[in-house]
């Protein structure tokens, strides 16, 4: 406990700081903008609501004349009940009875396709793939509807400025969402290249040598002590933008079950919201440990803090310097350094098609260990050099 207690006095807490405030403006900023800077759009639950309420007018004025050509009249009168339904609950802030009523709404599309897509104006599936989500919602019981809940409840907000509601490739590479990640790959290279070099910095690396334990232990244990500060101030930044999102009027904090609707390979998958932070958390923690291994073989190369923070960005941003071209597209996607595109990652779109979330994970871990297994190799040959070298 002394050993930790020394690590974690030892730890740049100013690097930490200023990963935290640059994690959370660039969480909370983009979604800051969604719901400000577009004043006429249903960016919050009371202007989501009015927006939904007169999208139901025309058709609710439509079906109450009974004048829809090629529908029988009592089909009309229901549709009639179920739009209203829809109105009276919104104005109840009853989601539960909203998804309700637009699932039968929904079914009458599925059975009359020609008919429904004529004459109704509102589009149910805003945003969703298909009326899956809504039986999702009604099935669990959740109170939020997505026509007032992706744009105004803060748990939505947030995933959604996380790339959550990616549904195509060109809305991926204009919204940039792979940023905030981006910022946390170089704030690990920063933090970990200071980590691993600041013993010869100060010149104590020898007095590590003489401790009564492993040396490779003792860098094990600072690592792993830096990791999981940086896994926290993720999930710090992350809980903060999401409470000030829902602190700000007129959004509510939504429910982390509410599911993102999305296709992979063909199929409609439903990912929970607090499933899709849990893989944000789950590869920002791997990265770490990825990142950490890579200082520790650098810092057998060069001693000086400067190189091995510069060799790190080189390395964790290959791709977006375009040195991984000159690697062959089938072994791209089992390099770590290529898993830093979200939500390419998480929806398996573009290269990474054949790669799961086990899959990934399991690179970037079995890569860790190999970069360890290479630092401890790398010691053990200079311990031997070094004795060799007191022998004669």
């Amino acid at each position: 406990m002394a050993g930790l207690r020394l690590d974690i006095k030892r730890m740049r807490w100013t690097w930490l700081g200023l990963f935290f405030i640059a994690l959370f403006m660039m969480i909370y900023l983009p979604a800051r903008h969604d719901i400000t800077a577009w004043p006429e759009q249903p960016t919050s639950t009371s202007r989501s609501i009015r927006y939904y309420e007169e999208s139901l007018k025309l058709p609710i004025k439509s079906y109450a004349k009974s004048s829809v050509p090629g529908m029988p009249s009592e089909q009309q009168t229901d549709l009639r009940n179920h739009y209203v339904g829809v109105a009276k609950a919104l104005n109840r802030k009853n989601y539960r009875a909203v998804n309700r009523h637009v699932l039968a709404i929904l079914d009458y599309g599925r059975r009359d396709p020609y008919q429904f897509s004529l004459h109704d104006s509102l589009n149910f599936q805003s945003g969703m793939v298909t009326e899956i989500p809504y039986q999702y919602l009604v099935h669990r019981r959740i109170n939020a509807t997505p026509l007032v809940s992706v744009r105004s409840d803060a748990v939505n907000v947030i995933a959604g400025s996380l790339g959550a509601y990616g549904f195509g490739k060109d809305f991926w590479y204009d919204r940039n969402t792979s940023l905030a990640l981006l910022l946390c790959i170089g704030g690990m290279c920063v933090c970990f290249g200071d980590l691993f070099t600041n013993d010869y910095r100060r010149g104590t690396y020898t007095f590590v040598r003489t401790l009564p334990k492993s040396e490779l232990g003792y860098h094990l244990k600072r690592a792993t002590v830096l990791v999981i500060a940086i896994s926290l101030v993720f999930l710090l930044a992350l809980v903060v933008a999401v409470a000030a999102i829902a602190a700000d009027p007129d959004h509510a904090l939504g429910d982390l079950r509410y599911p993102i609707a999305t296709v992979i390979k063909g199929d409609t998958v439903l990912i929970p919201i607090w499933q899709y932070f849990a893989r944000w958390w789950l590869l920002v923690t791997l990265w770490a440990v990825f990142i950490a291994g890579l200082a520790f073989v650098f810092s057998h190369v060069s001693r000086s803090t400067v190189m091995c923070v510069f060799l790190l960005l080189v390395i964790a941003f290959s791709r977006q310097l375009y040195l991984l071209q000159m690697i062959p597209a089938s072994l791209r996607t089992f390099l770590p350094v290529s898993f830093n595109v979200i939500p390419q990652l998480f929806y398996q779109a573009g290269d990474f098609g054949p790669m799961s979330t086990l899959c990934w994970a399991g690179t970037l871990i079995v890569w860790s260990l190999f970069l360890w297994g290479i630092g401890g190799i790398m010691i053990k040959f200079r311990t031997r050099a070094t004795d060799e070298q007191k022998e004669h």
